[in-house]
């Protein structure tokens, strides 16, 4: 009996060994904690996603896109590392096929389909930042600074990102009022066009800096900050800056 035992143990060693040799590409599971990896065969991501991939017993492997304006995918290899892993980057909505060659010839085709990005800004608050006046001027001008604010402390912005910096955008408060429009994304900024007008934000993060981005990313919350300071300085001269604020937080499924 102990005999079988052993030669059944040995049997599973010889088979996870090959497998190990195998050459795959593989998909790891999880979200901020990595449980496991499976190969991967297909992928769909949105076009604000990404995929790091395990590439096993490719040897001194290789990697193209057939159609780079869609995916890009490229070897990387980090500073000081000894190993290395595949990045695949969706460029714009579409399909298209990454190869990966081992150093024996051997190939694995993996179809990757890109479609759209949904990113939700959740509103969880209001502030605002006055300099250049009296406390009794900045509490007067704070009464109706949020007079024409669609959202007031509480609502979502939903942005459907059918490009990399563009796309559409459903505005709806906490009372249930919506609206749809469209959006433009910059450095450090969002453009929101709906209801008749644009609004320019800026994007500042808290001291506290973001998270580790995962799959389903989940930043720590950040402002959108608009600057309405030319508003107020026919009234008020020596006015220097007048900025109202909504505390978001973002989360994005990819």
């Amino acid at each position: 009996m102990t005999t079988k035992l052993l030669f059944f143990f040995c049997c599973l060693l010889f088979i996870s060994c090959q497998d190990d040799e195998k050459f795959q590409v593989l998909q790891p599971l999880g979200g901020q904690v990595i449980t496991g990896y499976i190969p991967c065969t297909s992928l769909e991501l949105g076009i604000l996603g990404s995929e790091a991939l395990e590439v096993k017993g490719g040897g001194d492997w290789t990697v193209v896109s057939n159609d780079e304006s869609v995916v890009k995918a490229e070897k990387v290899i980090p500073e000081s590392a000894s190993y290395s892993y595949l990045s695949i980057s969706p460029m714009q909505q579409g399909k298209a096929v990454v190869t990966v060659t081992g150093d024996a010839g051997d190939k694995i085709n993996i179809p990757v389909s890109v479609g759209v990005s949904v990113r939700t800004l959740t509103v969880l608050g209001e502030l605002n930042h006055i300099e250049g006046v009296s406390k009794e001027d900045s509490t007067l001008i704070v009464e109706h600074l949020y007079d024409d604010v669609f959202i007031r402390e509480r609502g979502w912005y939903r942005l459907t990102y059918s490009e990399k910096r563009n796309g559409k955008l459903i505005v709806e408060s906490f009372e249930g009022k919506k609206e749809e429009g469209t959006f433009s994304s910059g450095d450090g900024c969002y453009d929101f066009t709906f209801g008749g007008k644009c609004v320019h934000y800026m994007i500042m993060y808290n001291t506290q800096g973001t998270q580790m981005e995962t799959r389903m990313e989940q930043r720590l919350p950040f402002y959108l900050v608009e600057d309405v300071t030319d508003r107020y300085q026919t009234n008020y001269p020596t006015i220097k800056l007048v900025q109202r604020a909504q505390k978001v937080r973002i989360s994005d499924n990819n």
